[in-house]
């Protein structure tokens, strides 16, 4: 997976256009977007929570174009519903590897690795496409 325009600089944020973007404390996951026929799959983040000040976008939608795997687990019943939409982490991991623990964030731009996201809800967004990219709104 190529990414395009942003890189991993932590296990919970990303480097865009030189900012640091910390999807874990500023950011609640909004909505998700699967495009079958295009093989697209898209993540919308939406702004909640400014504490740095800066300009930061108020809406990113992370696209993975050129979809090849695609898997999202159930959410934790225990946990409330709030917390479907926070980041826990990210990371990637070998396609081969089921354990996510192992999942890793050097932070590279071209990698034949999944790229996993954590939930504090419980549930595990697993995907691999050609490219990555952001999108501001």
């Amino acid at each position: 997976m190529k990414l395009e325009n942003f890189n991993l600089v932590e296990d919970y944020a990303i480097s865009y256009n030189g900012i640091q973007i910390d999807l874990h404390n500023n950011y609640d996951l909004a909505d998700l977007h699967v495009h079958y026929l295009t093989r697209k799959f898209i993540m919308v983040w939406q702004l909640v929570n400014n504490e740095i000040g800066a300009a930061i976008p108020q809406t990113l939608e992370l696209e993975f174009a050129g979809l090849q795997y695609l898997s999202i687990t159930p959410r934790d019943p225990e946990m409330p519903f709030e917390e479907d939409r926070t980041l826990n982490e990210f990371g990637f991991i070998e396609a081969s590897e089921s354990n996510i623990e192992n999942t890793t964030t050097n932070f590279r731009t071209n990698t034949d690795e999944h790229l996993v996201f954590s939930l504090n809800g419980g549930s595990i967004i697993r995907i691999y496409s050609d490219l990555a990219q952001i999108h501001v709104k």
